[in-house]
Order: C-alpha cells, then structure tokens, then sequence
C-alpha cells in the first residue's frame, strides 16, 4: 500500500510538469489581478475633478457610472462633489482589484453676501449669492429661480454662522451679522425758554433721530426731530419719547417757577492807545431791556457797549432782563500811563531761568536781540545765538516781548535787508511781538573800525528810517535804540520824530543807577519811550549783569 501511494504521487507530478511546458507564458499572467493607476485633474473654471483609472489589462464594463474607453483599459468619470471611498475594477479575466478613490481639490460654492437695510420697515434684507446652483434645504431662507440666490429680511440683529451648499453637496461656511435694525432709543436734548410777552415757558426736546407723531399736547417740527409745547405754570414729571421704530427715551420735564433769576454779566475792557479810548462792554447771559440810553445795546439785546475817553472809571450801574430782574454790575478800569519794568538780553545772558525771572516780580517786558550784521566787510547777517532760547522761556512764562537788532548796514537797501531778516525770524519761530522792534545804532567794538561806525549823520539817518519804515509797513512797531549823545550827535532826530526812542543813558560811570531812577534833563519820560538806565542791573535767574530797562508807554 504504502509504495503504491508513493508511485502514484510521483506519477502525478510528472503528468503536471509535462502539462506546464506545453501552456503558454502569457496564459499563466492572464490569470493574475490587473494592475490600476489612479490620476486626478482638476479644472478650476467649473470646480470638477475627473478621475482617471489606468488597466494593463482589459477591464469588464461593470461601473454603470464610470466611462470605460474604447481599448477597455481606462475608466473616467467627473466628480462634482468630494468624496472618498473604496471600489473594485474587474478585469476581462475575472480577476478584480480594490483601490481608493480620493477626491479633495473641490473647492465648492463662492459666496457673496450683501445687506440692504430699509429705513421705512427698520428691517435688513440678506442677500446670499453662490457661482453655482444651491441645494434648496434652508425653508427659512427664498431661494431664487436660478438657484444661485438666497434671500432673508431680517427685523432684529443677527450674528451668526451657517452652510449653504451646492446641488452637489459641496458646502460653504459664511457669517450673516446683521446690525442695521435699529434698536438704539432716541437721545433727547431738552432745553427752556421763557416768553415774556405770552408768558409761558417754552419747552424744547431735540431728538438725534425722527419721532413717533404720537404727543398730542405736543409739537412736532416738520423734520420730525423737535418737539415743542408752552407751559403756562410749573409743571414736573416724567413722559416717554419714540422713535419711528417704536424704541423709547424717558424725558424729565421740569418747568419751575417762570423767570425771577437775575443776569448774570462778564465785563470785557479794551484800551485803544492810538484814540485814547476805552471801550466796555457788559456781556449778559440773557437778553435785556433797553435801559440804558448812554449805553448802545446789540441786536441780540446780550450786550451793552460804551466808549470812554477817560483812561480810569470806578462805579457801579444796574442792568435788567425782560422781565424786570435786575443786577448790579461794576464798571472799574485803569489805562492810566504806569512805569513798566525790563530787561534786553542777547548772547551774553546764556542759561537764563525764565521761570525765575517772572517770580521775581521785576520785569514786566523783555526786549530779545533777534540778530545782528557783522561788522566786516563782509557785514553777514547772523541770528543771535540764544535768540530760540530765549523766546520758548519768555513765551512759557507769558513774559510781553520786544526784539531788536545791532545794525551794520551801510544803505537804506541794508537797512532795510536787516528789517526783513527780523520778519523772517518772527515768522520762522510764530513769534507774538508786543513790544518795539528796535534798530540798535551805536559803536561796533572799542577800535570804532566797523563798516558803518563812519558813516555820515545824513547816511545814518536814511539807514535808521529806512528800517522804521520797513518794520512800520509790516504792522508791527519800531523804535531806535541808542546812547543820549548818538542821539544827539550822530543822527538827525528831526527826520525820525514819528518813531518811539529807546535810549541807554547810565546816570554815573559804570552804568549804576542814580537814586531817582530817571532819564536825564535832556531824556526825560515825555521824550523817550524806553530808557535803558543800567547795564549792570541784577534779576533772579539770570546770572551776571543784564541791562534794566522802564518803559513809560503801554504797548
């Protein structure tokens, strides 16, 4: 038995060997799977992806919804939609294969929304547009006849998020926030007017917005912003106001006991130093009778005004509303001519303490040398070094200021090159000049060797006036600073009476005040207006010698 079964086996092999090598090589591969490549394109105008799937073999026809070509070797088949899934293709010879189909490149609807708000109806209309036909699966949304519009009003604010989704299935993710529907109440403003003559109160509510007709005992304007509705007595108590979407302000009415307050006045005094008069005027807060025939009163009936010619006025006089309440007012100036206190500075007083110098409660003005021509040939002009400083201390402690300049020029057209320098630098540092603006004529240094110190009395002369001119014409006041003998020997002061005169005369050697502390005999305060008495004089903040000064006009 046992070598009967081994016989046998072996006899069988060899009959299956024998059969092998009569059966073709390219019977043997039919039996086997196909081999399959998968390949996407995506085309961007439409949002499709066709897929394409590649056999070595001859594929069966079994994929109703694929395309097979011709030589049964690839299937297609266009995608609307993302998907991912498993399937198998079979081939001619039965053998099938599973592969994973992976579509991602669609990108789905693009979605535009827009908001249209109705002003009328307080509603907002929702607009969602797609590039593609959308499912009709939102029963709260109208969706238009192409299908590519959605449409929803909407009566209150909205913010949130929600899909819409293509005839495919594909999905976009949008923000509806709506925020137009108004729901803010009005803001009032409630004012009070008393009417003499009908002797009622005159109530006044201002909306920001339009108001509800719905106040019967009320006024509304044609705009429909402002009520309005006159009351005869005292009356206190709440009522509400609507706007046009029914959203309500509670307004306090409050009309007291009618007009039995006095006016209030503010004086307002100006000195013209040109007329020598000063006008007053009483500025009330409220409208007032005409009481007062040597007074003119306004047209808005607020303001009474008069001219006086006196320089000084101390008494007291009484003014009266519509309605007879009456209040006393004062009328109290003083323009009389005073002696002011101050100071000239230029490159030699550096690291001045302008806060210092006000509290020491000494100087009143302050005359800055803006600049100054060089005494060469060459005659440059040069901005004074601490001229910037100077105006920021002077500006920040609200100290009047002056300015001046040591003048070099040799001609009226130098004059007046160095007259338009010092408007430059005015307009340059947005300067306020209240005081002169000086020509400061003198010697140039102890050897008399400067480019103008020999010039004749007549060139001089036309050199002074020409800068007075030119500073007069810009609006602003000129003066002449010089010594009491240049005034008397080196110019013609015949010729420059018009101008103010600002003169250095030191009583006693070295520039030490006398005790009376005034010009001389020959520069007294009826002829000059400034008179520079020391050049040695001491201020707080300021350290060494600065020049003293009075002033015996107001500028």
């Amino acid at each position: 038995m046992k070598i009967s079964k081994i016989v046998k086996l072996i006899l069988i092999s060899v009959i299956t060997l024998f059969i092998i090598q009569f059966i073709p090589a390219n019977k043997v591969e039919a039996a086997s799977k196909p081999k399959l490549k998968i390949s996407y394109s995506y085309n961007s105008k439409k949002d499709t992806v066709t897929v394409k799937v590649q056999s070595n073999k001859r594929l069966k026809n079994t994929k109703p919804s694929w395309t097979l070509s011709k030589d049964k070797k690839t299937y297609s088949k266009k995608f609307y939609a993302n998907q991912i899934y498993s399937t198998s293709f079979k081939a001619t010879n039965g053998k099938s294969k599973n592969v994973k189909i992976k579509v991602t490149q669609i990108k789905g609807p693009k979605i535009i929304v827009s908001y249209n708000y109705n002003s009328k109806k307080n509603k907002v209309k929702v607009t969602v547009k797609s590039n593609k036909k959308m499912k009709n699966n939102k029963p709260s949304w109208t969706l238009s006849k192409d299908k590519k519009s959605y449409t929803k009003t909407f009566k209150t604010n909205e913010n949130y998020k929600t899909n819409f989704y293509d005839t495919y299935g594909n999905k976009a993710k949008i923000k509806i926030k709506v925020t137009q529907v108004d729901k803010t109440a009005p803001k009032l403003k409630i004012s009070y007017k008393y009417n003499p003559d009908k002797k009622v109160m005159v109530v006044t509510v201002v909306s920001n917005e339009k108001l509800k007709e719905n106040k019967s005992s009320w006024k509304l304007s044609k705009d429909k912003k402002t009520y309005t509705k006159n009351f005869s007595s005292a009356e206190s108590y709440k009522t509400d106001f609507e706007d046009l979407y029914a959203n309500k302000t509670t307004a306090k009415i409050n009309v007291k006991n009618f007009d039995k307050i006095n006016p209030t006045a503010t004086m307002k005094y100006s000195y013209n130093q040109n007329t020598g008069y000063v006008t007053v005027k009483i500025i009330a807060n409220e409208k007032l009778a005409n009481t007062k025939p040597t007074w003119t009163l306004s047209s808005d009936k607020k303001t009474y005004t008069k001219k006086y010619k006196s320089e000084y006025e101390n008494y007291s006089t009484i003014i009266e509303d519509l309605v007879g309440n009456k209040t006393t007012v004062k009328i109290k100036f003083d323009y009389r001519k005073k002696l002011f206190n101050g100071i000239d500075v230029s490159y030699y007083q550096r690291n001045v303490d302008w806060t210092k110098v006000k509290k020491s409660g000494k100087v009143d003005f302050a005359i800055l040398r803006a600049g100054y021509r060089g005494y060469g040939s060459a005659g440059t002009l040069v901005e004074d070094a601490e001229f910037a400083k100077h105006l920021i201390g002077t500006k920040s402690n609200n100290i009047d200021v002056g300015l001046y300049f040591f003048t070099q020029a040799v001609n009226k057209e130098e004059a007046k090159e160095e007259a338009r320098y010092v408007i430059s630098l005015i307009k340059k540092y947005g300067i306020k000049v209240k005081y002169p603006i000086a020509i400061d004529t003198e010697i140039s240094n102890p050897n008399a060797n400067g480019r103008a110190d020999s010039l004749s009395v007549t060139t001089r002369t036309e050199v002074v006036k020409e800068f007075c001119k030119t500073i007069k014409n810009e609006g602003y006041i000129p003066a002449i600073y010089a010594s009491t003998s240049w005034f008397n020997n080196k110019l013609d002061m015949s010729q420059l009476s018009g101008y103010d005169k600002w003169v250095a005369h030191y009583p006693i050697s070295g520039g030490k005040q006398t005790g009376d502390n005034t010009p001389s005999s020959k520069e007294s305060a009826n002829t000059c207006a400034m008179w520079q008495y020391t050049s040695v004089g001491s201020v707080d903040g300021i350290s060494g010698n600065v020049d003293r000064n009075y002033c015996y006009k107001r500028y």
